[in-house]
């Protein structure tokens, strides 16, 4: 049994107890918390497709009856297309742990300067991003999805030494930065 196993054990049976939905949801199914005692048994757990999280959201506003903890203790709510309203509890330090750790994994280091292209606005992903970032040590430049022409600058006068953010995006800037006159000072 590994952590992973137990932590998976802990939030199932969490999310049972505190989110109604969840309950319905695991009852309906057949199954208790005590049938997912690890990652292996991921796949009883019935599979939430987008469309019927916009259901329940809409028939019971604004979480659908998924929110497992007293609304005070939502920090920000962020408005995914669905739409879905994805609340954000203040996490634990251990929260971040496996981002740290995914984000270390592709590269990423304490001091390097990163351009966070994922959006800040009406989706989690900038926000999610810049919080682990941020806890790597890395320093975080929060360009969003604005001017390709401005990120190029940026880029270049902060000596950018990482990207977070979609492939398509970073793409555009690289043939933009193939077409344009803008010119990278080798250093």
């Amino acid at each position: 049994m590994t952590n992973l196993d137990a932590k998976l054990r802990e939030a199932v049976k969490y999310a049972y107890e505190h989110a109604p939905a969840v309950k319905a949801r695991f009852d309906k199914a057949g199954i208790t918390p005590d049938d997912v005692q690890g990652v292996a048994d991921l796949p009883k757990i019935p599979v939430l497709p987008k469309d019927e999280i916009v259901a329940l959201q809409q028939a019971n506003p604004p979480f659908g009856g998924m929110l497992g903890v007293p609304p005070a203790k939502v920090t920000h709510i962020f408005f995914s297309p669905g739409p879905i309203y994805e609340p954000a509890p203040e996490p634990d330090e251990g929260a971040w742990d496996l981002a740290v750790e995914a984000l270390k994994t592709t590269g990423f280091k304490a001091g390097d300067v990163v351009l966070n292209s994922f959006t800040y606005h009406l989706v989690p992903a900038g926000f999610l991003f810049d919080n682990a970032l941020v806890r790597l040590g890395c320093t975080v430049v929060p360009g969003g999805t604005g001017s390709t022409d401005l990120q190029l600058k940026m880029m270049q006068d902060l000596k950018v030494t990482g990207y977070s953010g979609t492939y398509q995006f970073l793409q555009s800037k690289i043939k933009r930065k193939e077409e344009s006159s803008i010119a990278f000072k080798k250093e």
